[in-house]
């Protein structure tokens, strides 16, 4: 759930070594930007989710030159095309501190992976309400094929 109208864009990304393409949707509420983005996967081998979302992580804390505070296992909801529910997958939330533009920072950030897509959704302020960052972040949900 983004706070308001989304703004979104797809690119070629390089993540661990692979060019991918990643497609990102974004929004800002009171200066403070809340996104999400998607990339798509070579396959469908746990390593290769393992190791892009690593990646994602590694490049989310440097772009802020930032130093992670906090990070835990959490559970993100999976839905079908129609809202229905069909499990549970792992996720890592993390909470990072840096600077953007010498001024302090801090990320709240969920990185999950399912099939072929790897995930992320961040939001990066100066003021970052924990509140604000925790409903967004625990808004997430990922589609999957219908069973």
């Amino acid at each position: 759930m983004l706070p308001g109208k989304p703004v979104s864009l797809t690119q070629r990304v390089r993540l661990d070594d692979a060019e991918l393409v990643m497609t990102m949707a974004g929004a800002k509420a009171d200066d403070i930007p809340f996104t999400v983005a998607c990339a798509v996967l070579p396959d469908e081998l746990a390593g290769t989710r393992e190791r892009v979302l690593a990646a994602m992580r590694a490049g989310m804390v440097r772009n802020i030159a930032g130093t992670e505070t906090n990070a835990r296992e959490v559970r993100v909801r999976l839905i079908d095309a129609a809202g229905a529910a069909r499990g549970e997958t792992a996720a890592l939330r993390l909470v990072a501190e840096g600077k953007v533009q010498g001024r302090p920072v801090q990320m709240h950030a969920l990185f999950v992976a399912q099939g072929r897509r790897a995930c992320q959704a961040v939001a990066v302020g100066e003021r970052l309400p924990a509140d604000e960052a925790s409903v967004f972040l625990e808004s997430l949900r990922l589609i999957v094929a219908g069973s």
